[in-house]
């Protein structure tokens, strides 16, 4: 009975113990409503990272900042970060909770609605791309769907300093390519038509409309030899969104448009090339009429080319020629292809980028250095790359610093900022991770 009552004593003791250990390493996260999500604009313009939870780290969101910042000013692309821990989930979805963010900040520009939000929700495991309208053709929902997968490994082990990173990285990438950034600067800008025209103007304008909508939309289903059926239904996305752009201002023939648009989709097929030595018809490989194994298919293919198919890099389509056997090789972009650089050794992209190093951290005088360790997955080279941080900014008028835990960053101003009313109809992707 002596003995029983010490273990039982014992016991207690240990799990009070554990019980006090428990409850202090877990954090307790308050659950907000749209209007308690802290806008980043409040501090300055040059913000964009609302981190209320401090989720990411100080040196991240001055990074982050940085990034979205320039590609603010070459592109009037305004991309929003906002990390918490929990939002209530008892109104909303991750998806509905994010696309009414959008909303009520205006993301992007009122009169080419190119705003990007990227959101996470680190309790409900949620991380969600909401694209403006006047961008789905640039970031369709494919697009992020794959941006998502490519930095979901980083968000499932709780690094989400590098998950965000990562997104908003890739993101940048895309809209700063010089193809995307000319066709974003250039883009349409919508005028009232009743501003200087007559009704008769206004039809002809509609239906030129039509004529030059269904002509480009023949264009991208009709796709180009060697195309893939995925690819064209890619590439037609963003007729689609251009011409829902429209919709409002010509009703009719845009309705007309999207009646055939619709029907001319359902009809989308692999362009197959023209053999260069018979002229025929090829297949593509191993699905043809006579199908091959996947190790045929493979042996057309060189070890460094296969590689880059193995991280997903590059894709190579395979096409042969049924008469006269010619083979003809496509490369294109895969899935990872922004996560590789070329190899200045083997020149296959293949060089990766396995370590961030900071050898010294951002002050208020002075900039930070970080050095990334670069590995080829297939030579082995292996090189350092300097990266160069941008200093940290003080937000008080008076001159005192200011934690980004709270909002998301450092700066010099102290008027403030906004953003620029843009709307999202609900473009993008999300995923639990």
């Amino acid at each position: 009975m002596f003995k029983r009552k010490h273990i039982a004593v014992l016991s207690a003791v240990l799990l009070s113990m554990a019980v006090a250990v428990w409850a202090e390493d877990t954090v307790y996260y308050p659950v907000y409503e749209l209007e308690d999500i802290p806008s980043p604009k409040v501090q300055g313009q040059d913000f964009y990272v609302s981190n209320p939870d401090g989720i990411l780290s100080e040196d991240y969101v001055n990074w982050i900042n940085h990034m979205l910042s320039m590609v603010d000013q070459t592109t009037e692309v305004e991309v929003a970060v906002v990390a918490i821990g929990r939002f209530d989930e008892m109104r909303y979805d991750a998806h509905t909770f994010a696309l009414e963010l959008f909303n009520q900040w205006g993301i992007g520009s009122k009169e080419r609605n190119t705003g990007v939000l990227v959101f996470l929700a680190t309790e409900s495991r949620d991380v969600q791309i909401i694209t403006g309208l006047g961008i789905e053709g640039i970031l369709p929902d494919a697009t992020c769907g794959e941006i998502l997968d490519n930095n979901l490994e980083a968000l499932r082990y709780d690094d989400y300093n590098e998950g965000i990173y990562g997104i908003c990285r890739d993101i940048s990438a895309i809209v700063t390519d010089d193809k995307n950034r000319s066709e974003l600067l250039l883009g349409w800008k919508p005028k009232d038509p009743d501003e200087g025209s007559d009704t008769r103007m206004y039809l002809y304008t509609g239906f030129l409309l039509l004529i030059v909508f269904s002509f480009l939309a023949y264009k991208r289903l009709n796709g180009k030899p060697g195309q893939l059926k995925e690819e064209i239904e890619a590439q037609s996305k963003g007729l689609q969104t251009s011409a829902g752009c429209l919709s409002f201002l010509f009703p009719l023939p845009i309705l007309l448009f999207y009646l055939y648009y619709r029907n001319a989709r359902k009809h989308i097929k692999t362009v197959p090339p023209r053999c260069q030595s018979c002229g025929h018809e090829m297949d593509l490989l191993p699905d043809t009429p006579a199908p091959v194994s996947v190790e045929e298919r493979d042996a057309l293919l060189d070890k460094k080319q296969l590689k880059e198919e193995e991280l997903g890099a590059y894709k190579y389509d395979i096409w042969r020629c049924p008469e006269c056997q010619t083979t003809q090789l496509r490369q294109r972009e895969g899935k990872a292809y922004m996560k590789f650089d070329m190899c200045p050794d083997c020149k296959a992209r293949t060089l990766q980028t396995v370590d961030r190093n900071v050898k010294e951290n951002s002050t208020y005088s002075k900039a930070g250095l970080q050095v990334n360790t670069l590995v080829c997955q297939y030579c082995g080279h292996k090189e350092y790359k300097d990266i160069i941080l941008p200093m940290k900014r003080h937000t008080s008028s008076s001159g005192s610093s200011r934690s980004s835990g709270s909002w998301g960053g450092s700066s010099s101003r102290s008027s403030g900022g906004s953003w620029g009313g843009g709307f999202s109809a609900g473009g993008g992707a999300g995923r639990k991770f």
